[in-house]
């Protein structure tokens, strides 16, 4: 009877394929938005850049392994972490380029899916013991800011959220619901997606984003709120 999409990018996508559908934008709910400074206000000569999640093909794996062997061939001083984990497919390749993963999150279980955990986290505690223990790791391994390299258009982007939790710039290409998200937000460095075929320029644009404590910026994340999801969610629009 209706169609709900959580992005205005995802919208105009489903309508690109039936124009003749409403579809109500409607993004998702956020429970957590408080930011937590991770900085370490240190002046270290090496830039260290964290991605946050479990990281696959469309996550962007083979582009992170291409930027960190362009790392290596140019002696940059730029280091990649992975808070999380990769697809099993791509970790050797990662490992050989240098990329350091800090593995899988202490609250998987491997009986559960990731749904029914996040379920049982929330429903024991309130909160998401995963995002807790992902901005904990950030700051053990020193970023100094975030970035989403996924290659392809995000419908709503629950990254993003806790990557503008840890109150870093956070680098992301200017597509989907990433884009759309981060656009206006202080913290946001959107980069043309034309750069995802270009290692070399889009290493040369990470050295150049102010990672001082000028270019963090500390405010509200900008999410959706509602009293009564029932209500005000599936309420047509006033």
């Amino acid at each position: 009877a209706r169609v709900f999409a959580p992005s205005a990018d995802t919208a105009a996508r489903i309508r690109g394929v039936y124009p003749n559908l409403a579809v109500t934008v409607r993004p998702h709910l956020e429970p957590e938005r408080a930011v937590r400074d991770t900085a370490l206000q240190r002046h270290g000569q090496i830039r260290r850049i964290a991605v946050l999640g479990g990281i696959s093909l469309p996550e962007g794996g083979l582009l992170l392994q291409a930027l960190a062997s362009n790392v290596r061939k140019r002696g940059l001083p730029l280091h990649f972490s992975i808070v999380g984990f990769s697809d099993p497919a791509l970790t050797g390749g990662l490992e050989r380029a240098g990329v350091l993963e800090t593995g899988r999150y202490s609250t998987d279980d491997p009986t559960l899916d990731c749904v029914a955990r996040a379920g049982l986290q929330i429903a024991e505690t309130g909160r998401h013991w995963e995002d807790e223990e992902t901005l904990d790791l950030v700051t053990q391994v020193s970023a100094d800011l975030i970035l989403l390299p996924a290659i392809w258009p995000e419908t709503y982007a629950y990254a993003l959220t806790l990557a503008l939790r840890t109150g870093l710039p956070v680098v992301a290409f200017d597509l989907g619901a990433q884009g759309e998200r981060l656009r206006d937000h202080p913290n946001g460095h959107l980069l043309p997606y034309a750069l995802a075929a270009d290692p070399a320029a889009l290493n040369d644009r990470l050295l150049a984003v102010d990672v001082s404590a000028n270019g963090r910026r500390h405010g509200a994340i900008q999410a959706a709120t509602y009293k009564n999801l029932m209500c005000d969610y599936y309420s047509e629009p006033a």
